[in-house]
Parts: C-alpha cells; sequence; structure tokens
C-alpha cells in the first residue's frame, strides 16, 4: 500500500498489526487500498472531463496536476 494513504489510515483511526491495517479488530488492508484509489481515480476523472478544453493552458494544468496526484498517491 502507498506508504502516505496508509499514514492517512492511520490518522483516520486504522490499526497497525503486522503490516497489515484493521479497524474494530477486522483486517482491512486490501479493501482500503481499494478504496482510496477508487477515490483518487475519481478524483482524476474530475480533472479529465469529457468536454472541450478552453485552452491549451488549461489543459497543460490539469495535465499536471493529475500527474502530481497520481505521484503523490503512487495510482498508475
Amino acid at each position: 500500500m502507498n506508504k502516505r494513504i496508509e499514514e492517512l489510515a492511520k490518522q483516520s483511526g486504522f490499526e497497525e498489526d503486522g503490516g497489515h491495517l484493521l479497524i474494530h479488530g477486522v483486517y482491512v488492508t486490501n479493501r482500503l487500498e481499494k478504496f482510496a484509489k477508487a477515490i483518487v481515480q475519481e478524483c482524476l476523472d474530475v480533472l479529465n472531463p469529457d468536454d472541450d478544453l478552453t485552452s491549451m493552458r488549461e489543459e497543460y494544468g490539469r495535465k499536471l496536476s493529475m500527474n502530481m496526484i497520481k505521484k503523490h498517491f503512487g495510482v498508475e
């Protein structure tokens, strides 16, 4: 799991046990990672709408923002 996602999970009340995340005694590492990736993908989709872009500057800004988010959260 990406370190930043793991840090955010711990800040949100998840606990770590032997490299696995759990909440209320239930291991949730795989589900949490899928959930976090789905949220990141949703944010990327918002930045990449299907409509025509108004300028090259706007397109560049969106692509730059998308790449920064992907890199930050380790999502391809």
